[in-house]
C-alpha cells in the first residue's frame, strides 16, 4: 500500500508578540507530527519564528489596510499548495482570507481559533460575580484546541529555546551575569506600575549579597524604561541598561540567561517563560484569568483586588475616573517583593496573588 504523503499546513498568526509566542504551543500536538508547516506572521515578529525546527517557511506580511493587497499576498503564498489552513488570528483580515481561499485554489480544510469572547465579556461586565468556571481558558489551551481537543499540561508548555542558537549571518551578543530582567513599560499607561516602586525593589536587592541586579528592558520609545534607568543611575544602584539592547532574538537570549523576569504583563513576560525562566507578572486593569497569566509553576502573578477589575480587554482605558489607575498606583512594592524573592531563589516566602486596598 502506498504511504500517505505528509500534510501541508499553513498557519496564520500575525500578531501580537505574546499571542505569537503562545500560539507556538500547537507544535506539541501529535496531530501535526510529520506535517510540513508554513507560517504567515507580521514582519516585525518574523524573527521569533525563523529557524523554528518545525516551520519550513516563514512568510513575512507587512500589514496594510488594503484587503486587495492582502489578497495579492495570499496569491503569492499560493494557498492551493496546502491541505489545511489553521487560522489562529480570527480577525477581519483572516475572515476575508477564508472567503478569498476558494478563488485562490484552496480546497482543503480550514480551521479557526475559537476566541473566548463571551467568557471575556461576561467576566468584564460582572467581575467577581461571573462564574469562575466560565472565565476564559488559558490562551495556550485555546490555541492548542484549534488543532487537538485533548491537551495535557505537558503538551501546553511553550518552548522557544531554539532562539538561543544564532542563525546564519547573525550573532547573539553575550549578556552579563546575575541579573533580573525588568520591563517597567507597557503599550498602555494604565498597565504601567510606577517607576518608584521598581526602584524600591532594586534597593531591596542591592542590600542582599549575591542578589541579581536590574537589567532594564525596553526600547527608546518606552518612557518608563528610560525613567527607571535614570532613577537607578541617580540612586547609584548597580544595574545594566538593556534598553534597545538588540532585536527580538537577542532579547530572547538575554532573558534565557537571566534569573527571571519582573514587569508588566507584556509579550516579554511570555517570551521569558518560553525561554525557560520564571516571571513575575504585574497585573493592573486586566487579570491572569483573561488567559494570559503565567504558566510556569515557579512564576507569579501579582495585583490588587479591586472591584473594578477587570475593566476591559486590554486595559487601555481606565473607568475609574475618580481615582485613575488605582489598580497599579496603589500596588505596594511589599506586595511584589515576596514574588521576586521566590523566582530569584533568594527566599521561599510565598507571594500573595492579590491584596485588598
Amino acid at each position: 500500500m502506498q504511504a500517505r504523503r505528509p500534510k501541508k499546513i499553513l498557519v496564520i498568526r500575525l500578531s501580537s508578540l505574546g499571542d505569537v509566542i503562545l500560539s507556538t504551543v500547537i507544535f506539541n500536538s501529535p496531530e501535526l507530527k510529520g506535517a510540513t508547516i508554513e507560517w504567515i506572521v507580521a514582519s516585525e515578529f518574523a524573527e521569533l519564528l525563523e529557524g523554528h525546527p518545525r516551520i519550513a517557511r516563514v512568510w513575512k506580511y507587512k500589514k496594510t489596510k488594503s484587503l486587495g493587497e492582502w489578497k495579492d499576498f495570499l496569491q503569492t503564498v499560493d494557498l492551493a499548495r496546502f491541505d489545511e489552513i489553521v487560522d489562529l488570528q480570527h480577525s477581519i483580515r483572516t475572515t476575508a482570507a477564508r472567503r478569498f481561499a476558494p478563488g485562490l485554489g484552496f480546497a482543503g480544510v480550514w480551521k479557526s481559533i475559537q476566541k473566548p469572547r463571551v467568557a471575556r465579556l461576561g467576566y468584564t461586565l460582572l467581575k467577581g460575580l461571573w462564574d469562575p468556571a466560565r472565565r476564559p481558558r488559558p490562551m495556550r489551551e485555546v490555541f492548542f484546541k484549534t488543532i487537538d481537543q485533548w491537551p495535557t499540561e505537558k503538551l501546553l508548555e511553550v518552548n522557544l529555546s531554539y532562539l538561543e542558537n544564532p542563525i546564519a549571518g547573525k550573532k547573539i551578543n553575550p549578556a552579563p551575569q546575575n541579573y533580573l530582567c525588568v520591563m517597567p513599560s507597557s503599550k498602555w499607561v494604565s498597565k504601567t506600575w510606577p517607576v518608584a516602586r521598581y526602584l524600591e525593589i532594586a534597593r531591596h536587592l542591592a542590600a542582599i549579597p549575591e542578589a541579581p541586579i536590574f537589567m532594564v528592558m525596553g526600547t527608546g520609545r518606552d518612557v518608563a524604561s528610560q525613567e527607571l534607568t535614570q532613577a537607578l543611575a541617580d540612586a547609584r544602584i548597580p544595574h545594566f541598561n538593556g534598553v534597545d539592547y538588540g532585536n527580538l532574538r537577542e532579547t530572547a537570549g538575554v532573558l534565557a540567561r537571566s534569573r527571571g523576569y519582573l514587569g508588566s504583563d507584556t509579550g516579554l513576560a511570555h517570551l521569558a517563560e518560553a525561554m525557560g525562566v520564571p516571571a513575575v507578572m504585574i497585573f493592573g486593569p486586566t487579570t491572569p484569568d483573561f488567559g494570559f497569566g503565567p504558566w510556569r509553576p515557579e512564576s507569579q502573578s501579582v495585583g490588587l483586588d479591586l472591584g473594578c477589575r477587570p475593566c476591559s480587554k486590554d486595559g487601555s482605558k481606565c473607568v475609574r475616573f475618580w481615582d485613575p489607575h488605582a489598580c497599579l498606583r496603589r500596588l505596594p512594592s511589599e506586595q511584589v517583593w515576596p514574588a521576586v524573592l521566590k523566582i530569584t531563589g533568594l527566599g521561599a516566602e510565598p507571594a500573595k496573588t492579590t491584596a485588598k486596598r
